[in-house]
């Protein structure tokens, strides 16, 4: 095996027969990774209301534009301008209409070459979110409370005004739903 490596400035590899220079083999270049996003500020909004998301995550910076799809699932899906922030960030204004359903939206991130990131979740939530109350705050209703419980023994506690009689839903997201217990 006589051969002569050749590379072009263009990315491009040739192998060529040392003794004659006729090509003998063109190595197809690599195929870049897809990007990854790793973790969304924040991972979810009011219905009604446009809300600014960072995504954090590997190859998320490219060639020109950066788009976002976002998908309810069943649905069908849009795509949404996005401007890349540093190494490995975009962020992006993701308008929630009043008439999408509650619950998870697909999002997956586009690199400027068209190559999309796996689908992560968004959350569109009903109420205006309270991030994690300290105990024994007083929340206004309707609210979403986005806190965690992480470890055995954890408890929140917050207040709020009631009248007699009236009735009060909860419904909480549990790990199964959304990762960790939300």
């Amino acid at each position: 095996g006589k051969q002569l490596a050749l590379g072009r400035y263009d990315g491009a590899a040739r192998l060529l027969d040392a003794d004659t220079g006729n090509p003998a083999a063109q190595p197809l270049p690599a195929k870049p990774k897809p990007p990854k996003v790793s973790k969304l500020t924040p991972d979810a909004g009011q219905r009604g209301t446009t809300v600014r998301v960072v995504a954090d995550g590997e190859g998320l910076e490219g060639e020109g534009s950066v788009f976002v799809t976002v998908t309810p699932e069943g649905g069908g899906g849009r795509i949404i301008p996005a401007r890349p922030t540093g190494s490995g960030r975009v962020e992006f204004d993701l308008p929630l209409p009043a008439d999408v359903p509650p619950g998870p939206l697909l999002l997956s991130v586009r690199r400027g070459d068209g190559t999309p990131s796996p689908a992560v979740l968004f959350w569109a939530d009903r109420f205006p979110a309270v991030a994690e109350p300290a105990d024994g705050a007083k929340l206004t209703l309707p609210v979403t409370v986005a806190g965690r419980l992480d470890r055995a023994g954890d408890a929140d506690d917050f207040r709020f005004d009631a009248a007699a009689g009236q009735e009060i839903g909860v419904q909480l997201q549990t790990a199964a739903d959304r990762g960790k217990f939300g």
